[in-house]
């Protein structure tokens, strides 16, 4: 069922719909104060208007039509800040929703002159009062494929599938997906093995590890780039250790450990996911491979997908706080900080998708599960909208 959501400053007005049960109303006054407050995810679960907010970013793909009223109180007054972290939050809404922006006729600075019209603005309407148009912005129709090749884990793959699940389009072509697989194990030497001990039910997953074992990962990720595609990499999957082997290194996935080659493969140590070590093999890896990539698409085509596990998940009442000793979530977060740090100094020409804090938590509901390194629809929409319109950038 389609729903409607209104933010003002005010309650709608009574013409502006039949029946008050076709709009969910949220105060645009404490939503602002929200958005400019400097908080991280785990000071802000205990305030209460994120609860209702997060029910809005959990349920975005039920919601067809916002509203957003700046006529009121403190409509002419939205400072810099307000400015800024409101035009972010509206940029996040996904394409499918159609967003109405109303404002008053002596609004110093009108917010809606943001909003040039693109192909994949979803900023239908911006009015001067209401009922008002004044400028009509050209909708997302835009229909391309885009070939993609994703080096990482689900919280990759799900931006594609959320998309795909939510607008019934095959917008992005899969090239290539290759996951449980480590960074740090691309460039290490190839491991015999029996390939019958590699008995997982899934075929994916099957030749995922047998990439890992193969050393064949590299190779057929550079090799399915084409001149345009984008190329998105995460750091997920180095949440897991390395094992040692034969002068070589396994990632010690769970798929790997579901197979009967584990007992075979014996490992002489393990190299702790977030020891120094792997993170020097690890930043050299990824190096590299931004490097072969470059040399096929252009730099701005290879996309870190930007992820650390998060703190919380919310049920659709309240949020609930994650393990973190169960999850290492603290010591998996500051791992891969370092790596995107590195990649930001060394690789300025990589693009590096990244969300506000107050998106970057689980939904109880996710397919897979509520783990730390699963999120909801509007942060996986919103790092879609991000690659299309890097897509269509010249």
């Amino acid at each position: 069922m389609s729903e409607n959501y209104y933010f003002g400053y005010d309650a709608p007005p009574e013409d502006m719909f039949i029946s008050k049960e076709e709009v969910n109303y949220i105060e645009l006054g404490s939503l602002i104060d929200f958005l400019t407050e400097d908080k991280v995810l785990s000071l802000a679960v205990d305030d209460s208007f994120y609860f209702s907010f997060a029910t809005f970013l959990t349920n975005i793909t039920n919601i067809t039509n916002i509203y957003i009223s700046f006529i009121g109180n403190i409509g002419s007054k939205l400072n810099c800040k307000q400015k800024e972290k409101t035009l972010e939050f509206i940029n996040l809404i996904p394409e499918h929703v159609n967003i109405d922006i109303i404002e008053s006729i002596d609004h110093v600075e009108l917010l809606g002159n943001n909003f040039l019209p693109t192909k994949i603005n979803n900023v239908m309407r911006v009015n001067t009062s209401l009922n008002s148009v004044t400028k009509i912005l050209a909708s997302n129709s835009l229909e391309l494929q885009i070939d993609t090749t994703i080096l990482g884990s689900c919280d990759s793959r799900d931006i594609l599938r959320v998309y795909k699940d939510t607008y019934k389009k095959n917008t992005f072509k899969i090239n290539s997906y290759i996951s449980n697989n480590s960074i740090a194990s691309l460039l290490a030497q190839k491991i015999d093995y029996n390939e019958k001990k590699i008995n997982i039910k899934s075929e994916f997953l099957t030749q995922c590890v047998k990439h890992d074992l193969d050393k064949t990962t590299l190779e057929q990720t550079i090799k399915s780039l084409q001149k345009e595609s984008l190329f998105i990499i995460d750091l997920m999957d180095e949440r897991f250790d390395l094992l040692i082997y034969n002068d070589s290194v396994i990632t010690n996935s769970w798929s790997f450990r579901s197979t009967e080659a584990k007992n075979e493969l014996k490992a002489e140590t393990t190299l702790n996911f977030n020891s120094k070590e792997k993170l020097e093999i690890s930043i050299n890896a990824i190096s590299n491979l931004i490097s072969l990539a470059s040399e096929i698409i252009p730099s701005k085509n290879i996309i870190i997908n930007k992820v650390f596990m998060c703190s919380h998940y919310f049920d659709g009442e309240k949020f609930i706080k994650f393990d973190k000793v169960k999850y290492t979530i603290d010591e998996y977060n500051s791992f891969v900080e370092y790596i995107y740090d590195h990649i930001k100094i060394n690789h300025s020409g990589v693009t590096q998708l990244d969300s506000p804090y107050y998106i970057s938590f689980c939904d109880s509901n996710h397919l897979w599960g509520a783990h730390p390194y699963h999120y909801n629809n509007t942060f996986y929409l919103s790092r879609a909208k991000q690659l299309k319109l890097l897509a269509m950038r010249e």
